[in-house]
């Protein structure tokens, strides 16, 4: 239990905080430009030098292409902060580019002894590189102006608001106080197991939560309009369902209190109750961050990029940090835990705060759901083909036709007489 506190308080650092303020960059020197471009050339050859065999070449691709293109991207940089500088400098780096050129080559040169048949697509991409990479030298040769900087694709966060975070703080004290209140008085032992079954659910939780979200938000076009609330509501179903299949298993297994000295009891309980407080508070404002709230909600108190224990502690980044560390070792699945769970959910709470604004809406929002299938229109009704009138018997040209005649009375017989009121009524 030590061990697993201590790793615990102290993981605050693999959760990092994320970035914030305008999305362009400072320019950088000359010097720190000069200095990045031999080590994406030593990237690039490292990754054409780990190609093996031809399976190793097609998977190789995508990492060949990345390379060239921050090696062009490093040629462009210098190309815009190297207006002032001199003629020397310029040869020197000209120099030095020449010399990384040819260790590239001759690492292009051991592929094609190693690989004889390289795939088209690995040639093409080195040769499309060289080319972008030649047209970066003439260009900063000839002191021609540089292309505009892409635009970032990247949601920074926005500023972060100029208030304490003591709603934070607090809400940390009551987790923790309500702890302590309620499990003071069990001991350690039953403290104790209590402690490692939250750490387990909480763990389980983190791992089970966004595929669950996934699979529910999929599972039908009406469900898929509340993904903005699926994440907070799957996190803490699935941390409910797996405390309480634990604490069943616990309960049933250890059936005995084990009795420890007075003194150890007195100190120890409220200690790990205390312990059970702090690891809650994490997993809570853990869920916080992927609820369906504001960028900053509750008054500008919950800002991510602060250590939100009155500034002071970071119980979300120790237990995200504490879940990634985990992630890489027991309870390692094929992939480690992302860093960019802060970051990730503050720009969805920041595109869905956005929407809100707009439309006053945040069930059907665009940014969440996939668009209905448009239904297939109706084919209008034809139109009866027109009636042809009888032809005219012969001799009847000028003569109305009759309009229900009357039948012709049976001899003997009296005409059939008009009820009262009848007058008139043929004619109407």
């Amino acid at each position: 239990l030590a061990l697993l506190l201590l790793a615990f308080s102290g993981c605050s650092s693999y959760e990092p905080k994320i970035k914030e303020g305008a999305m362009v960059p400072s320019p950088r020197t000359l010097q720190q430009v000069s200095d990045d471009v031999p080590k994406a050339f030593s990237d690039l050859n490292e990754i054409i030098n780990g190609i093996k065999d031809k399976e190793t070449a097609k998977a190789a691709v995508p990492n060949v292409k990345e390379g060239f293109d921050r090696t062009i991207l490093l040629l462009r940089e210098f190309q815009a902060v190297a207006k002032d500088a001199t003629r020397e400098r310029r040869q020197q780096f000209d120099q030095s580019l020449w010399k990384l050129e040819i260790l590239r080559d001759q690492a292009f040169g051991g592929l094609q002894k190693r690989v004889p048949n390289i795939p088209d697509e690995l040639s093409k991409a080195f040769l499309d590189g060289k080319e972008a990479i030649q047209q970066a030298k003439e260009d900063i040769e000839n002191n021609v102006e540089p292309p505009p900087p892409p635009a970032p694709t990247e949601i920074l966060a926005g500023k972060q608001p100029d208030k304490s975070t003591w709603m934070m703080g607090v809400l940390v004290l009551g987790i923790v106080g309500a702890c302590v209140g309620f499990l003071f008085g069990d001991g350690i032992w039953s403290n104790a197991i209590r402690l490692v079954n939250l750490i387990f659910a909480g763990l389980l939780t983190m791992t089970f939560f966004e595929p669950a979200a996934a699979f529910i938000s999929g599972y039908q076009e009406d469900i898929h309009t509340f993904a903005a609330f699926l994440d907070f509501l799957t996190f803490w179903t699935c941390f409910v369902f797996f405390m309480a299949i634990f604490l069943a298993v616990t309960d049933k297994v250890s059936r005995v209190r084990v009795r420890f000295l007075q003194i150890a009891e007195r100190i120890g309980g409220p200690l790990l109750a205390a312990c059970i407080g702090w690891v809650m508070a994490g997993i809570v404002l853990a869920s916080l961050h992927a609820a369906p709230l504001a960028e900053y909600p509750m008054l500008g108190t919950f800002q991510p990029q602060a250590n939100m224990f009155f500034g002071m502690f970071a119980p979300d980044r120790e237990w995200l940090g504490f879940t990634k560390y985990q992630s890489g070792g027991t309870f390692y699945c094929g992939h480690e835990y992302t860093p960019d769970f802060i970051k990730n959910n503050d720009q969805r709470r920041k595109m869905l705060e956005q929407y809100i604004v707009k439309t006053d809406a945040i069930r059907v929002n665009k940014d969440f759901i996939r668009q209905p299938v448009a239904p297939k229109p109706t084919p209008a009704p034809t139109p009866p083909p027109p009636a042809t009138p009888p032809a005219k018997p012969a001799g009847a040209q000028g003569q109305p036709p009759a309009v229900n005649p009357a039948p012709a009375a049976a001899p003997g017989t009296k005409p059939a007489e008009k009820p009262a009121g009848a007058k008139g009524t043929a004619a109407k």
